[in-house]
C-alpha cells in the first residue's frame, strides 16, 4: 500500500495539531490554563453531580470537568469560598454571606470536600469519589481563586429550583441570587 507524499504530509500535520491543540488547553472550552482567572466549582444536590468551570481574563466562561455520583444530599445551599490553604484537605468556608447575616454562624460545622465520610466528618459535607477528587485537586493550586456554589438542583434542566417547604422565607432570597449566578454557566 502506497501513500502520496501529500497524504503523509496532512496526517503529519493533522496529528500535530492535535497534539498542539491538547497540550494548551485545560478545559472542554478551551480557556487556556494560563489565562484563568477564577475557578467555579458548582455542586447539584438533586443530580449529584459537580461541574468545575474557569473564567478566563476576558470573562468568558468554560466548562472544564463534570463530575458524576457526588453525595452533597444534606449539604446547605448556598455561596460559599473554598479554603484550600490546608490541600488535600478542602473545607467550604460557613457561614457565607448570607447564612451569616441572616441566621448566625453558630449553626454551622465545617463542610468538607472528602472521598469518604470518616468519624470526625460531618453529614453535611460532600462526598466525591476518590478517583474525581484527585482529578480535582489537580486543578486547584494554592493561589487559585476559587468560588464555590451549591444548588437544590439544576434549573438549568427542570427551569426552577425545588420548592423548600418549611424553609424560611428568607430562603427566597438566596434562591433568586443563585439564579442569577447560574445564568452564567451555560454549556
Amino acid at each position: 500500500m502506497k501513500f502520496s507524499k501529500i497524504g503523509i504530509l496532512i496526517l503529519l500535520l493533522s496529528f500535530l495539531s492535535c497534539q498542539e491543540n491538547t497540550s494548551n488547553s485545560n478545559s472542554e472550552g478551551g480557556i487556556l490554563s494560563k489565562d484563568i482567572q477564577l475557578l467555579h466549582l458548582l455542586f447539584f444536590k438533586k443530580e449529584q453531580k459537580v461541574e468545575l468551570w474557569a473564567t478566563n481574563s476576558k470573562n468568558e466562561f468554560s466548562l472544564v470537568k463534570l463530575y458524576n455520583s457526588v453525595r452533597c444530599g444534606q449539604t446547605p445551599i448556598g455561596i460559599f469560598h473554598l479554603n484550600i490553604d490546608n490541600i488535600p484537605l478542602l473545607v467550604l468556608e460557613t457561614p457565607n454571606e448570607f447564612y451569616g447575616e441572616k441566621i448566625g454562624e453558630e449553626q454551622f460545622e465545617e463542610i468538607y470536600i472528602v472521598n469518604k465520610l470518616k468519624e470526625n466528618i460531618n453529614n453535611q459535607s460532600i462526598i466525591i469519589q476518590d478517583n474525581d477528587l484527585k482529578e480535582l485537586l489537580s486543578f486547584l493550586k494554592k493561589d487559585s481563586k476559587t468560588r464555590t456554589f451549591v444548588f437544590p438542583n439544576d434549573l438549568r434542566i427542570d427551569g426552577s429550583f425545588e420548592a423548600c417547604f418549611g424553609c424560611p422565607h428568607r430562603m427566597a432570597e438566596l434562591y433568586s441570587s443563585l439564579e442569577l449566578h447560574l445564568k452564567q454557566f451555560v454549556k
